[in-house]
């Protein structure tokens, strides 16, 4: 699976790569949310992985930009959002917009696995 990596922390996106390879995914990294919708038009993803809180845009402006971007190639694309904030009403905002699940950090890579399997 071609998994698209969205966070400003190189760190976070250093683990979720490692994670990803391990169970034999490829990954693409972006640390900008605006970069990775352009990434969109030349690749195509089976998987987005991106960061809630974000510097240009957050997540939820994310998957408003992607579900806009999406309507008009008629193509869907399962989005994973991960975030530190355990506030339900960030969950259930993504959730509305269209995130298939959400993860909370830290995320171990058994749960990482279990959520790609769902999909």
């Amino acid at each position: 699976m071609w998994v698209l990596v969205i966070d400003d922390i190189v760190s976070n996106t250093f683990f979720i790569t490692e994670a990803l390879k391990s169970l034999d995914h490829k990954a693409v990294v972006s640390h900008d949310a605006v970069a990775a919708l352009a990434l969109l038009d030349q690749m195509a993803f089976d998987c987005i992985i991106v960061d809630f809180h974000m510097p240009t845009i957050n997540g939820a402006a994310f998957l408003t930009s992607l579900q806009a971007k999406l309507v008009t190639s008629a193509r869907a694309i399962p989005v994973v959002v991960m975030t530190a904030d355990t506030s339900p009403d960030v969950e259930n905002e993504v959730r509305n917009l269209g995130a298939v699940t959400v993860l909370h950090k830290p995320v171990g890579i058994n749960v990482l696995g279990a959520a790609l399997n769902r999909l």
